[in-house]
């Protein structure tokens, strides 16, 4: 289930950063555990805008691509992933 929709850990009344093992990422679609955004993602939810095309963009760059475009720093590979391919 979405972080959202945990019952273990409230989303509207808790810490959103917490999570129990059956919670996964809405942006990314993977386990909240293996998330390497999850100090953003956490606060994902399906009834934002924002999140539903974050989670969109995701799909089309894939998560790598997507979580290096997302680093203040951008490196050669990140460069590298997010271009289009010869």
């Amino acid at each position: 289930h979405s972080r959202e929709n945990c019952v273990q850990f409230s989303f509207a009344n808790g810490d959103k950063k917490a999570h129990c093992d059956n919670c996964y990422c809405y942006v990314c679609d993977i386990p909240a555990k293996d998330c390497t955004q999850w100090h953003s993602h956490c606060q994902a939810s399906h009834g934002e805008r924002r999140w539903r095309e974050e989670r969109e963009r995701f799909k089309r760059l894939g998560i790598e691509a997507a979580s290096a475009a997302a680093q203040p720093t951008t490196t050669a590979a990140a460069l590298a992933a997010l271009a289009p391919a010869a």
